[in-house]
């Protein structure tokens, strides 16, 4: 598991990068076209969490507090949540949303294992 934890954190920080590229694109797209549609501002609350969980990830790979992997699950869950919720035109956030969906359930794991076997 803290192989995948830091593989998991800095990939879900520069994806981020992408999140945060791609989601002032649709902000822009939604504002010139007047569509009513908050999947840019959205995309980067999302990127904003994965950027939160990827350094939570990063963090919690070496340590025993099991606390530190229910807010990773936390974070990436609220994450896809808001991903799949508000999508929108921006269908690329659906994308990332399975990625912190992959992400919440691990840290969720780690978290239910390190509570049975403490």
């Amino acid at each position: 598991m803290r192989t995948w934890k830091l593989v998991a954190g800095i990939l879900s920080i520069l994806f981020s990068l992408i999140v945060i590229v791609q989601s002032a694109l649709s902000g822009v797209f939604n504002f010139i076209f007047q569509n009513g549609q908050i999947s840019g501002t959205i995309g980067l609350f999302v990127a904003i969490l994965m950027v939160f969980g990827g350094i939570m990830s990063i963090l919690s790979r070496n340590e025993r507090k099991h606390m530190r992997n229910l807010y990773l699950a936390l974070l990436f869950g609220i994450a896809a949540y808001l991903a799949v919720t508000y999508a929108g035109n921006y269908q690329d956030l659906k994308v990332w949303a399975s990625w912190c969906f992959l992400n919440a359930i691990i840290g969720l794991a780690t978290f239910i294992k390190q509570m049975l076997l403490r």
